[in-house]
């Protein structure tokens, strides 16, 4: 038979199960190495704010995070640690505290960091999808890059996106016009890029090539554990516009392949290029050239061309303009202007000057330069030397001095 005081020290006490952190109820609680458990948010803070004090500290360069320690026992907590919700722990608290549970359920949603959370499902009614948001440079379908993943918020979203997104996220430049609204000037317009390759490093970072699938523009945004994620909807590309802007689409796009080809005759020839046969490899990354008949695929290619990765230095960065034009016709004239502009500059040999109508290569002019001054150090050495040692002037030929 058990008594009443039994029964007492049987029976599980909220306060047993709060947060070192926030001090409440664990609310979707995620456990340590060590053992000790924390609410996931509070956890991420604790994660995050470590990495940023540590970048603060030497000078925006990411350090390893092995001396993150618990804040309850100070045990070093694994450097690879992404808090993730323990789902046992969870369900005992929700059974055992329904109550109080639901009270930092409320909360928690009045917090709206990251709710109320886009649906994962694409939305295929509306021609939309959902997509993790990795804010760095543009980038165009087609180009490749490689990518050091090392923030706590954007490994996360790599692991999701190899679990949850088929490998696929989406990319976006920065926009300065767009900070004002606390959205970290995140750019309306991104690319779904896809890994098309995934090394985890022992420290948790990732190091990743990604391949630019296909443009979309950002339909609405939120937080999601630190990251964005946002609704997406792809941008169609040559599209019939009707016989009269039709027309005059199918004209330019004609001259933009006549202007490429003299483009990439004047990089070749004029030393523009980074390492010998750099614009074959930029070719072989992008695939085949469009045809005129698909003026927005061609617009986008060519831009890819003329701003590749790394860059060339040849032609005006034109990403975020093709990114966000309206339309093929558009995309075409921004292409056709940077295009014109490029060719004027490449015409003439890389690292060359024009002096009384003659051109005048940069590098040997230096090097003569360079040349006379060594023999000018040379020749005054020489004769100090021989005047310590007491030869003639005419052992130096310096008759008259």
């Amino acid at each position: 038979m058990t008594t009443d005081k039994e029964h007492k020290s049987d029976e599980l006490e909220a306060g047993d199960y709060d947060c070192a952190l926030c001090l409440k109820l664990l609310y979707d609680p995620s456990t340590a190495s060590c053992g000790h458990s924390f609410c996931k948010r509070c956890a991420y803070e604790l994660v995050s704010s470590h990495v940023r004090t540590d970048e603060s500290s030497n000078h925006g360069v990411a350090s390893s995070v092995s001396s993150l320690k618990c804040p309850i026992c100070r045990a070093a907590l694994d450097r690879r640690w992404v808090p993730s919700s323990s789902i046992a722990l969870c369900r005992l608290l929700i059974c055992s505290f329904p109550k109080e549970y639901e009270a930092r359920n409320t909360e928690d949603l009045a917090l709206d960091l990251d709710m109320p959370r886009l649906p994962h499902a694409p939305l295929e009614s509306e021609g939309q999808k959902i997509l993790p948001l990795f804010i760095l440079d543009p980038i165009l379908p087609g180009q490749k890059t490689l990518l050091h993943i090392f923030e706590i918020r954007y490994r996360l979203l790599v692991q999701r996106a190899l679990a949850e997104y088929g490998r696929r996220f989406g990319m976006v430049g920065f926009d300065r016009s767009a900070m004002a609204d606390g959205s970290e000037g995140i750019a309306g317009f991104g690319t779904e890029v896809e890994i098309t390759s995934c090394h985890e490093l022992p420290d948790g970072r990732f190091r990743l090539e990604v391949e630019g699938k296909s443009p979309f523009e950002v339909v609405e945004r939120h937080r999601r554990d630190g990251y964005w994620e946002a609704s997406v909807k792809k941008i169609e590309l040559d599209i019939n516009e009707g016989d009269g802007v039709e027309s005059v689409t199918a004209d330019l796009a004609k001259k933009i392949v006549e202007r490429f080809d003299k483009w990439e005759t004047c990089i070749r020839t004029n030393r523009w290029e980074r390492h010998p046969e750099h614009m074959d490899q930029v070719k072989d990354i992008l695939g085949p050239r469009p045809s005129h008949d698909r003026p927005g695929s061609l617009a986008i290619w060519v831009a890819a061309a003329i701003n590749p990765l790394p860059p060339l230095g040849a032609a005006e960065e034109i990403r975020p303009k093709i990114l966000a034009a309206k339309d093929d016709l558009e995309r075409l004239t921004i292409v056709d202007r940077a295009m014109n502009a490029s060719i004027e500059i490449v015409k003439k040999k890389r690292g060359t000057v024009e002096v009384f109508g003659l051109e005048l290569d940069i590098q040997i002019i230096l090097f003569g330069i360079f040349g006379l001054l060594i023999g000018s150090f040379v020749q005054s050495y020489c004769r100090r030397i021989f005047a310590e040692f007491g030869f003639g002037r005419a052992l130096l030929g310096v008759h008259g001095v």
